[in-house]
């Protein structure tokens, strides 16, 4: 699953994975489904991806019926970026 709509009028996709290390974490089709399936809203997607860890880095979109958006950055050695 690289991308997800919910009743709620959120959306995530994957849309790229730079870097080549890898880590511990939860499987990116498995975040896009934990994001789709407890988050309303942008501001609690992003909220619930900067504590979820993932094996490597990637970059998620995120938007919802309201109009906000952001890109999430998760690197393994930077954290999180909200851009």
């Amino acid at each position: 699953m690289d991308e997800a709509w919910n009743s709620k009028g959120l959306y995530i996709a994957l849309n790229g994975a730079p870097g080549e290390k890898r880590g511990l974490g939860i499987s990116t089709p498995h975040v896009i489904k934990l994001i789709a399936e407890q988050c309303s809203d942008t501001k609690s997607a992003i909220n619930l991806l900067t504590q979820i860890p993932i094996p490597e880095p990637k970059l998620f979109t995120v938007a919802d019926k309201n109009g906000d958006f952001a890109v999430v950055e998760k690197s393994l050695e930077g954290g999180t970026k909200i851009r």
